[in-house]
């Protein structure tokens, strides 16, 4: 079997220095067997360990990556809450994937108490973001009263948002509420893109 190449060794030698980018690179590694070729074999694990140095060095992807190991139980023991607990990190670094995650945690009560408030709070994290079905899912819980203060003006403004990002339920529901000439107000808006076009 071939020895790790010295790029390889350089990774690890910046991992064990604290580089959190280095730490995030070798657990794409181990976990991904993507160094085969070095003769370094896959192992998650290893990975899982890399991705908590990288995370614990403020690595974005690195958070919500180690929280998706302990969501799944991929090199570490699963654990609901600690997925939680890293997803909420990643988010807090505007991680889209986290928010979406969180939204599903807290709306099912995976890994945390069913919190509707939190839930809706991260939907509307990702719909800021840009994320279609998230604009949709916004909108439909500010009409519903889910997690927010019902409103149906700020309702109005995801679906329409979700409508000019492609999102074919809002396209229908504008259609057939008769509000294409909606006009996108802030400060609801979506901060990715900020004009008021009908």
């Amino acid at each position: 079997m071939a020895t790790a190449g010295p790029s390889f060794d350089a990774l690890r030698e910046r991992a064990d220095r604290g580089d959190a980018e280095a730490a995030f690179q070798l657990a794409a590694y181990y976990g991904s067997g993507q160094a085969w070729q070095s003769g370094i074999p896959r192992d998650e694990s290893i990975a899982a360990r890399y991705y908590q140095r990288a995370c614990d060095g403020g690595h974005q992807q690195a958070a919500y990556s180690i929280g998706m190991c302990f969501h799944t139980g991929s090199g570490v023991e699963k654990d609901l809450a600690k997925a939680v607990e890293n997803y909420r990190i990643a988010a807090g670094k505007g991680h889209l994937d986290a928010q979406k995650a969180l939204v599903t945690c807290y709306a099912s009560g995976n890994g945390c108490q069913p919190d509707a408030v939190m839930a809706a709070r991260y939907c509307r994290l990702a719909a800021e973001q840009g994320d279609a079905d998230m604009m949709f899912a916004t909108a439909e819980r500010f009409k519903s009263g889910d997690g927010f203060a019902k409103d149906m003006e700020k309702s109005f403004h995801f679906y329409k948002m979700a409508e000019r990002a492609g999102h074919e339920g809002a396209k229908a529901f504008m259609a057939d509420t008769g509000r294409k000439k909606f006009v996108l107000e802030r400060p609801w808006g979506c901060s990715w893109q900020a004009d008021a076009e009908n």
